[in-house]
């Protein structure tokens, strides 16, 4: 009658007969599994929490009022007066 698992010919359910190295083995992959489904998580919530930031921040007023002045859309005293309008100080 056979009892358990045979590993090259030693009774024993682990690797070279011995249960640690199947326990140890075990335990490596589940830390490994738990370690990777962390960092996804971090991963789609990092993402998630900068595209929201930049969409925020390109419909900022002042955001648009600059990136318009820069690119030479609007005058300076049409940029101080939407300034002045938004209620930000120069």
């Amino acid at each position: 009658m056979m009892h358990g698992y045979y590993n090259w010919g030693r009774p024993g359910f682990g690797f070279f007969g011995f249960p640690i190295f199947g326990i140890l083995i075990g335990l490596v992959l589940l830390a490994l599994v738990i370690y990777i489904t962390v960092m996804v998580i971090r991963k789609l919530r990092y993402d998630n929490y900068h595209s929201d930031r930049f969409q925020r921040v390109e419909e900022d007023p002042l955001f648009i009022a600059k990136r318009r002045y820069a690119k030479g859309e609007i005058s300076k005293e049409e940029y101080e007066e939407i300034l002045k309008n938004l209620e930000y100080n120069t």
